[in-house]
């Protein structure tokens, strides 16, 4: 069985989905990706922690989103 870190999946998807329309480069030390030179996007679970109102999340394990809170199944739907 191969394991996979669910970390780099989430980020492989979500990059895989929104490259082809979007320039995604590399995020600060604070973010994930940085999309069209101006959307800082962190990738990954659902937390507890605090959220930049600066900064957008795509969440896996959530069906509807709030804010700059989006599931990232959601992505799927740009390819």
């Amino acid at each position: 069985m191969i394991n996979v870190d669910k970390q780099v999946l989430q980020e492989t998807f979500f990059y895989n989905q929104v490259h082809k329309d979007y320039k995604v480069n590399s995020g600060n030390q604070n973010t994930d990706f940085l999309v069209a030179g101006c959307y800082d996007f962190n990738i990954g679970e659902k937390t507890n922690g605090k959220y930049s109102p600066d900064v957008y999340y795509a969440i896996d394990g959530i069906e509807k989103g709030e804010k700059n809170k989006i599931p990232l199944w959601l992505f799927g739907f740009l390819y």
